[in-house]
């Protein structure tokens, strides 16, 4: 009788993830500034606690959302709050816009900046894939007349610090953006209200109950902006 309640025990008993033992490759797509906050920080628990787990990381694209639905990817890491059916998602933080340039341009000096102080200069328009925001202004989700249109940050950074243009940017992931010392970060002025922007990490609903997945979200929630001194995470 011991043994079969034994076994029965076991069966009824909550699953218990082997962090030593467990071997799997996660995923993630995210643009380069996510990735510059989130990867030192979470290969260094990785190496520590559970050395056979693997990571691929990719760039974010406008198809990466169908890549996620497909099962080929684990995690999109992006802005806003809109997602297909079957997604699920969750807030890792919130993203407050500001003004990036570069430290010779004339706004440099600014306390804040106005919408109409904004939108006289030439301007970097930062595609970001698969983003979209009702809350935000349309100036800003669709920035007129942009002088460079791109969705990479090296050459958006560039153009910064060396083409004296001016960017929309978020207030932390701007520390961790290319040539980021370089730059000079903004607020806009308050009279704009602006809102702050929610960061989400989202999986599909085949992986909602998978327990080293569950292990990762959680992970990927507590690392966020752990080494940002501005962070404000939500937890």
């Amino acid at each position: 009788m011991r043994p079969l309640l034994d076994s029965i025990l076991r069966l009824v008993a909550p699953a218990q993830l082997e962090l030593k033992t467990l071997k799997r490759c996660f995923s993630l797509s995210m643009i380069d500034p996510i990735s510059q906050t989130l990867i030192a920080p979470l290969l260094s628990h990785l190496q520590e606690h559970a050395p056979q787990v693997t990571l691929k990381i990719q760039s974010l694209e406008d198809y990466s959302m169908d890549l996620l639905i497909a099962g080929q990817l684990d995690f999109i890491i992006n802005f806003g709050n809109e997602a297909p059916a079957n997604i699920h998602s969750r807030m890792l933080a919130e993203e407050r816009p500001v003004c990036v340039v570069g430290p010779d341009h004339p706004l440099a000096g600014n306390s804040s900046v106005s919408y109409e102080e904004f939108i006289c200069q030439k301007k970097v328009d930062f595609m970001l894939p698969g983003f979209s925001d009702e809350n935000l202004p349309d100036w800003m989700m669709n920035i007129p007349d942009p002088h460079l249109q791109t969705n990479n940050m090296v050459t958006a950074q560039n153009a910064i610090c060396d083409g004296q243009l001016v960017m929309v940017g978020g207030e932390k992931l701007s520390q961790f953006a290319p040539r980021a010392a370089e730059t000079v970060v903004i607020p806009f002025a308050a009279k704009e209200n602006i809102p702050a922007v929610p960061m989400r990490l989202f999986w599909h609903k085949r992986y909602h109950d998978d327990l080293s997945h569950r292990w990762m979200r959680d992970l990927i929630n507590q690392l966020i902006f752990s080494q940002c001194p501005v962070a404000r995470q939500t937890l």
